[in-house]
C-alpha cells in the first residue's frame, strides 16, 4: 500500500482536474474520460471550461451548444446526461455522497465513487478498466467478464485505503494506465510487483482473460447532401438513433443508387459504417436549412463533418 502511494506521488500525471479538484471539474472530466483516452480529452476539457466554467453556465446553455462542444468525443448520450444533471445540480445543489451522485443522469457506480472519493474524501472503492486489469494480474484471476468485474469490485472494497480514498483510487487507476498497461506492461517499473501473481508466473499479458467480442456488423448508409444558395439541408437525429440530437445530412440505409462523391468509414459500437456521400436535388420536408459558413458551430458527429469536408473539396 505504501509503495503504491509513494509511486503515485512521484509519477502521476499533472492533469487539470487533479490540480483543481473542484466538484465541477472532476465531474466533467470523469464524464469525458468514459471510454475516451485522457490525451484525447484534454483539449476538449480546456475548451469546455473556457466556454462553460461553472455548473450554472452549463445549466443555462442550450443542448445544441453543449453537443457542439462535445462533438468529436463520441457517445453523445454523455453530453445530454451532463446537461440534464447540471440543471438538477443548479436547482438542488451539489450531491453530498456517492449515493447522491449516482442518482444523477449518466453517473454510474464507478463515476459516483470516483467523484465522491476525490472531492468529498468519502471512503468508497471504484473499478474502471485500469483497476480491473491491475486486479486480474495481481491475483492471476482466471475469470473473464462479467465474473471478473464482480470479483474486482469485491477486491477493491476490501483493499480500499480508508484514510485517503481519493488518492488511493487515483493511484490504482494511474498504475493501470501508465505501468500495468493492456499490452507490454512495464512490470519492472511496478511498485507492487512483489505482490503480483501474474508477474511471478511470468504471464502478465495473459491477464485479464479475454472475453468473447461481439460480432462486428457492416452497414452501408447513404448521405444525401442538398446544397442551395450557400445553404445545406440537415436533419436532427431522433431519440434512439446513434447520434440522437445531432445534425446530419439525411441518411438512408443501403448503398446509393447513384455514383457517390466519396465514402467515409466510421465505427459506432460494434457497427462498421460505410457512409456514401451523394449530391441530390431534393431534401426531406423536415430538413433544416443551415448556412454553409456556419456549419462549424452546428453539433454534428465527426463522420458527418468528415463527409462535409469531402463535399467542399470535391462537390
Amino acid at each position: 500500500m505504501k509503495q503504491l502511494l509513494a509511486w503515485y506521488d512521484a509519477n502521476h500525471r499533472s492533469l487539470p482536474w487533479r490540480l483543481n479538484p473542484d466538484p465541477y471539474w472532476v465531474w466533467i472530466s470523469e464524464m469525458m474520460c468514459q471510454q475516451t483516452q485522457i490525451a484525447t480529452v484534454l483539449p476538449y476539457f480546456e475548451r469546455w471550461m473556457a466556454r462553460l466554467p461553472s455548473v450554472e453556465s452549463l445549466a443555462a446553455a442550450s443542448i445544441d451548444e453543449v453537443l457542439a462542444l462535445w462533438q468529436g468525443l463520441g457517445y453523445y448520450r454523455r453530453a445530454r446526461s451532463i446537461h440534464a444533471a447540471a440543471n438538477l445540480i443548479a436547482a438542488q445543489g451539489w450531491p453530498s455522497s456517492a449515493k447522491e451522485w449516482a442518482l444523477l443522469p449518466g453517473v454510474g457506480r464507478y463515476s459516483s465513487a470516483a467523484i465522491a472519493s476525490t472531492t468529498l474524501g468519502e471512503p468508497v472503492a471504484l473499478v474502471d478498466g485500469n483497476v480491473e486489469r491491475v486486479f486480474a494480474r495481481l491475483t492471476a484471476c482466471p475469470e473473464g467478464k462479467p465474473a471478473l468485474q464482480r470479483l474486482a469490485w469485491t477486491w477493491a472494497e476490501e483493499n480500499l485505503h480508508q484514510p485517503d480514498p481519493g488518492r488511493w483510487n487515483q493511484a490504482l487507476m494511474e498504475l493501470g494506465a501508465l505501468v500495468c498497461r493492456p499490452k507490454t506492461p512495464l512490470c519492472d517499473e511496478c511498485p507492487v510487483r512483489a505482490h503480483c501473481r501474474a508477474y511471478a508466473l511470468g504471464t502478465s499479458e495473459a491477464f485479464p482473460v479475454a472475453s468473447a467480442k461481439p460480432e462486428t456488423i457492416s452497414l452501408d448508409l447513404t448521405l444525401s447532401v442538398h446544397r442551395l444558395n450557400g445553404k445545406v439541408a440537415l436533419v436532427q437525429q431522433p431519440e434512439g438513433e446513434w447520434w440522437t440530437g445531432l445534425w446530419t445530412f439525411p441518411i438512408q440505409k443501403g448503398s446509393p443508387t447513384q455514383k457517390a462523391l466519396g465514402t467515409v468509414r466510421a465505427q459506432v459500437t460494434h457497427h462498421k459504417l460505410s457512409l456514401h456521400i451523394c449530391l441530390v436535388d431534393e431534401s426531406p420536408s423536415d430538413a433544416r436549412w443551415a448556412e454553409e459558413n456556419e456549419l462549424h458551430a452546428v453539433a454534428m458527429p465527426a463522420p458527418i463533418r468528415r463527409a462535409w469536408s469531402i463535399v467542399l473539396r470535391d462537390g
